[in-house]
């Protein structure tokens, strides 16, 4: 049991830390955003995935880009994004087509 615990404890302070530097940098707070040296050092996704470049990219350029979709169209052109996930292929569909539609 004392092993469980550890491992729990562990995920918390990882899950309260990345929170802590999450509203950190919202709030324009200077780095570093932690003491932690792990968390420091490397690259982690952000505390709420939609918050992440690409996410971002997603719901701005894929979804909600000032066009109206039908249901299918919408659905088709959120796996056709999410199957590559990468803005740079999405560009070059939409250089080389229209529209992405069904």
């Amino acid at each position: 049991m004392k092993k469980r615990k550890k491992v729990y404890d562990l995920y918390w302070y990882f899950a309260c830390e990345r929170q802590n530097i999450f509203l950190k940098k919202i709030n324009n707070e200077n780095p570093p955003w932690t003491n932690d040296k792990i968390l420091q050092e490397y690259k982690f996704c952000n505390s709420y995935r939609v918050n992440d470049r690409v996410s971002q990219y997603l719901l701005k350029n894929v979804i909600y880009n000032g066009k109206k979709y039908s249901n299918e169209d919408m659905l088709f052109r959120i796996l056709l994004f999410k199957l590559f996930n990468k803005e740079s292929t999405w560009e070059l569909l939409l250089n080389n087509f229209e529209d992405i539609t069904l």
